[in-house]
Formats: structure tokens, sequence, C-alpha cells
């Protein structure tokens, strides 16, 4: 059991007195402080870090005693190398119960029941960043330009938005399907129109969705809209679609349901335009204050802020329509900084929503698998009890000995190379015979190769009787020669018939149904047709696996189906091979 040590605190200790230029402790140090203070003590600890460089810090002294610490208390000084120091009560510094597991604090690790978490900050930051904290929407106005699209699907600055609703897109109708610039992104799911116009520009506004937007007690539906502009029909016309496909869309389900508007309406109105807006433009924007009145819609984007520009002349025609709950939660409606070279602003808009984390499927990198270590085999001239460690070591004696070598022709004799070289060859030699002893016992030690290992021991010894027992009659005699064991064979295995045998009669038999073996290359030629990297099955291996290690895995594929079909045994859930056919 350990003795009690009573700590004290000195502080504006002198560096020099307690420890060496290496950071370590003088020796003497702790006998010549007790016979100096006249303290019984057992160790010295410096509180300041080594590295630091500090001349003065402060230390803690254990004494043995619990008298010496108060007496020293009281006093409130040390001599120390002939200075005298204040002491003070010391006090321990506990930080917080770290839990290596979840990487919280609070518990330990043995007793957490919690998902591991990574302890590097990295890893952490970059699983934290999947997490989007809230619902942000961007919209830009592409003015039927690829360059400007292309800009935009690939800022990096645009990650954390959910959505992004692109209007006058640049899209093309070829063949009879539309083609958007860029067709797809691996960071985002294009969704246009079901249906397209015949024309030179087939749709006039899209979405890219980044998430799923759909929460757990309510659903958001986001509309990318453009309206044709100085043409009172089709804004009519899309005010009243939107209005039918909200009607039906806060009718379909009985949870909480939000709408976004996003998008170029090409409408003044003072309204969103202020006070700016020309007498002879007022009211044009008129059927959708009349929506907005109906469906209970608010415009986040603040009052004459400018989304369109030419030169000199700016005005707001792109507006952000949403529900008047949803208006609640937002944080801000701005103008994003970043410029794609559209005449029109890009518009962020941020709600107070969490929206649920991304999860993300592991998938093996299969492609970049080292096939050709996996298929490598040993050369035909090596042993099968060589290994690489024993190449290692010739390597390394090889050396040695092209040293020694050198040396000596060179006319300096070097008996450490000398030296060096036979350790060397020592070492080889001996693994060699230690490698072959040990491959040696254990194919002996395998009941199935002890046909095999008598073949390799030296005929008319007797060390053929230590592993292939001699043959005995039932008297006790041996068998010798190939005659007599033969005779013994022929009569113990093939005895003579009996005397009488009775006819068994006829019995009723069925006919065999034909069923021919199934054959290797059958097999192979299945999986060798079958397509590589087709989605694997419920194994997650492709054909390409299979493929790949055919060499090695072909005679166990054929042993297992053959068995199969001898036993009559076909899985519920038909877990046959995918490369089989």
């Amino acid at each position: 059991m350990r003795d009690q040590l009573y700590p004290v605190r000195v502080d504006n200790a002198s560096r020099t007195a307690v420890l060496d230029t290496e950071g370590n402790t003088v020796p003497g140090t702790i006998e010549a402080l007790s016979a100096e203070n006249r303290v019984t003590r057992g160790k010295i600890s410096r509180l300041s870090k080594r590295e630091s460089g500090k001349t003065y810090g402060s230390m803690v002294v254990y004494l043995t005693k619990r008298s010496d610490a108060e007496r020293l208390l009281e006093g409130y000084y040390f001599d120390l190398g002939g200075e005298s120091v204040t002491t003070h009560v010391f006090e321990p510094r506990t930080g917080p119960i770290h839990c290596f597991n979840c990487q919280e604090t609070g518990h330990k690790a043995y007793s957490c029941k919690k998902r591991r978490t990574c302890g590097n900050w990295k890893c952490r930051m970059r699983n934290r960043a999947i997490m989007l904290e809230s619902l942000r929407i961007l919209q830009l106005k592409a003015r039927k330009r690829d360059v400007v699209q292309q800009s935009l699907m690939n800022d990096v600055d645009l990650k954390g938005f959910a959505a992004l609703a692109i209007s006058e897109p640049y899209a093309r109708n070829i063949d009879g399907k539309v083609m958007t610039s860029p067709m797809g992104n691996r960071n985002w799911t294009n969704m246009i129109p079901t249906s397209a116009c015949d024309a030179s520009w087939p749709i006039r506004s899209m979405l890219w969705i980044r998430t799923v937007l759909q929460l757990a007690d309510r659903e958001v539906m986001v509309v990318s809209v453009y309206v044709e502009g100085k043409n009172d029909e089709a804004l009519i016309s899309a005010m009243g679609k939107l209005s039918d496909v909200i009607d039906r869309f806060r009718d379909g389900t009985g949870r909480r349901t939000d709408v976004i508007l996003a998008g170029g309406f090409n409408r003044h109105d003072l309204l969103w335009g202020g006070d700016e807006v020309s007498s002879r433009r007022q009211g044009e924007g008129q059927p959708i204050v009349d929506l907005m009145s109906d469906l209970g819609l608010c415009n986040l984007l603040p009052r004459r802020t400018k989304t369109w520009q030419v030169r000199d002349k700016e005005s707001t025609i792109d507006l952000v329509l949403v529900s008047s709950e949803l208006a609640d939660e937002m944080t801000s409606c701005v103008i994003h900084p970043t410029e794609h070279g559209s005449d029109h602003r890009a518009v962020q808009t941020t709600f107070d929503i969490e929206v649920p984390e991304r999860t993300f499927s592991q998938r093996l990198p299969l492609r970049n698998a080292p096939w050709i270590t996996i298929a490598a085999r040993p050369p035909p001239y090596a042993k099968r009890w060589w290994t690489k460690d024993l190449t290692r070591l010739r390597r390394t004696y090889t050396y040695w000995r092209n040293q020694a070598r050198t040396q000596r022709r060179a006319g300096q004799s070097r008996p450490d190379l000398e030296r060096q070289a036979k350790e060397a060859a020592k070492e080889y030699h001996d693994n060699i015979r230690r490698q072959k002893n040990a491959h040696w016992d254990d194919f002996v030690a395998d009941e199935t190769n002890i046909w095999k290992a008598a073949k390799y021991l030296k005929s008319g010894t007797d060390a053929i009787d230590d592993k292939v027992p001699p043959l005995r009659r039932t008297d006790g005699s041996t068998a010798k020669g190939k005659g007599e064991q033969a005779e013994e064979l022929l009569s113990t295995f093939f005895p003579l018939l009996p005397a009488r045998i009775e006819a068994e009669g006829e019995r009723p038999q069925r006919a065999a149904v034909a069923m021919p073996d199934l054959t290797l290359g059958e097999i192979e030629e299945k999986v060798m047709a079958a397509k590589p990297w087709k989605a694997p099955g419920e194994d997650g291996l492709p054909t390409a696996v299979w493929k790949k290690l055919w060499h090695v895995v072909k005679y166990r594929v054929v042993a297992i189906l053959t068995h199969r079909f001898e036993k009559a045994w076909c899985p519920t859930n038909g877990g046959q091979p995918r490369s089989s056919g």
C-alpha cells in the first residue's frame, strides 16, 4: 500500500536550482532540500512546462509527514538553493471526464453505449458538414446561358443549400429529349417539367435538389417559377396553375404543408418594387397580389431590393413567396454575393429549419483493388515453404557479402564487414532450416497427407513403420510382400459368397431421370458472360470480383453447386451466386 503524501505548492521557484539544462531533476536535489528545510520529502514535480524556458515557476513538493506540510504552510516560506520562496495549498485541477468512444464528456468509454465516433477533429468536421443546420434555397435567372448555369453548379459555396430554383435555364430539345447543361451532377438531382413545348427552349424553369425536402411533422413544396414578361394571358394562366397545384398539395396530406414560390415573375408593383415604380407600370402584378391574398403567401425579399440590372437601369422583378407559417421561421432573404454572369442577381433565402442528415451508403472501391497482387502466384521454381522473409534475409546477406568482398578486393580488409556477412549468412541459413522443418511438421500433421508423405520416405528403412502401420492378419502375424498383402486385403474386403443365395424377387423400379452432370466449363461460361459491373446481389460483390478470383474459387463453386443438385436442395431466397447465370 502506498504511503500518504502531502503536497505543498511552492511559487517563484528557480528553475536552475531544481532542473538541469535538459529539464531533468538534478541528482541530490531532494536530499539537499530535505536537509535545508528539515523535512522528509518524497518527490518534486514542476508545474510549469519544461519546454517553456521560464527562469522562475511553480512546483509541488510532496512530503511524507503531515506536520511538515502544516509547518511550511503556516510559515509561508520555503528555502530553495539559498533563496526564500512562498508556499501555498496545492489544489489539483482535474479536467472533465472524457469518453474516447463517443468523444463526449461526463462518462467513461467502458460504460458508453453510444455510437463510436472518430476522435480526429478533421473527421468530426467532415461529418458535421453533412448535417445541414438550416434550410437554404437559392434562385437565379440564367438567361438561357450555359456558362451561367455551369458556373452556378460548380460553386462550392452552395454545398450547404437544399435546392436551386433556376429560371430560364439552358436547355435544348434533342431527339425529343430535354438536354440541360449540365445533364447531371454528383451533388445535385435535376427536376424538370414533365411536359415540354416544341420550341428552341423547351422548358423555362427547373430545380436542382440536393436533399429530400420532407420533414418529420410537415412537408415543403418548392416551385421554380417563370412568367413571360408583357403577356397578361401567360400571367393569369401561371397564377391559376399555381393555385390549383397548391390546393391539391394541401388537400392531399393531413400534416402541415409549406409552400415556397421562387423565380422570375417579371412584373412591377409598389408592394415589392417600392415608390420608384412608375404609375404606368403599377397594377400589372395584380394577379400575383391576388394569389398572395387567396393563399396566404408573403414576399420575403425586402422591399426595393434590386434583382435585375442592365447598365444604369434596375428593377425588382424576382420574388420569393412563402406561406405565412414558414415566413415566421425565415432568418434571412438577401442577394447572394457571388456573381455568375447573369443580368439577374441570385437570391438566397434561409429558414430556421433543421434538415435531416444525409446518409451515404459506403461502397467498396473494387475498381481500385490490387487484383494483380491478389492473383499473384509463387514462381514454379520456388518451394511451397519459401516465404518473403527468407527473400528479405537473402538480400540482406547478399548486401553484406558484396560489401565485404568489395573491400577485400580493394586490399582493405574490414573485419567488421566480414563478421556482419557471416552473421547474416548464419541467420539466413538457420531460418531456411527452421521454416522447412515447420512446413514439414504442418504438412504431416494433416491426416489427408499421410499417404503422400509416405512416398517421400526412403524405401528399405524402418522409418516407414513410424508413419504407415504394417498390415497384420487376424492371427497377429504381419503380411510381407505385395502378394501376401494383396491376398489379405482381398479376403478382408471381398469375402467369399455364401453357399446358398436366396432370390430377392422382382421389386418395383422407377425409371431414372436423365440429368447430365454440371461441368466446370458450363459454370465458367456463364460467369464470364455476365456483365462485370452490374448491381451486386445480397453478397455485395459484383460479377467482376468473381471473374478476377475465378482461378482461385472455381473448384469450390463447382463443388457447392454439385452438392446442391445432388441433395436436391434449393434455398428459398434463391441464394445462388449471381455469377452462375
